[in-house]
Parts: C-alpha cells; structure tokens; sequence
C-alpha cells in the first residue's frame, strides 16, 4: 500500500473515531440530563456546537471515502 493511500486511510479512521467521541459525549449529556433534570452540565450548553462539529466532521469523512474509489 502506498504511502498515500495510507494516510487516507488513517485519516478515515481519526474521523470516525472523533465522530464516535463526539455521539458518545451527546449521548452521555442527554443521559444526565434525564436523569438530574437540575443538573446542567457546562457541555450541555454546547450540545449544538458539538452537532456542528458531528456534521462538519461526517461531510470531510464523506469526501475522503469518496477519495478512496478514485
């Protein structure tokens, strides 16, 4: 396998693990949440944010698999 081929393929594996953290993180917020309805973590208020960055991350992700077939 050539060395581009290569970093293609890490980079695929870095996206989908940082979109993996990013829904673990969602689903651990939206967990306490229900539970502690007091409770408000600091990320709470960045829940949207996160979601940007969910989605930013699952086009750049898109692009590089696409990348894959040519």
């Amino acid at each position: 396998m050539d060395k581009k081929n290569q970093q293609l393929i890490d980079n695929i594996v870095c996206h989908k693990s940082a979109i993996k953290q990013i829904d673990d993180k969602l689903n651990l917020i939206n967990f306490i949440g229900s539970v502690n309805k007091s409770f408000v973590p600091k990320d709470f208020l960045n829940m949207e944010e996160l979601k940007q960055e969910k989605k930013s991350l699952e086009k750049s992700l898109k692009i590089l698999t696409s990348n894959i077939n040519n």
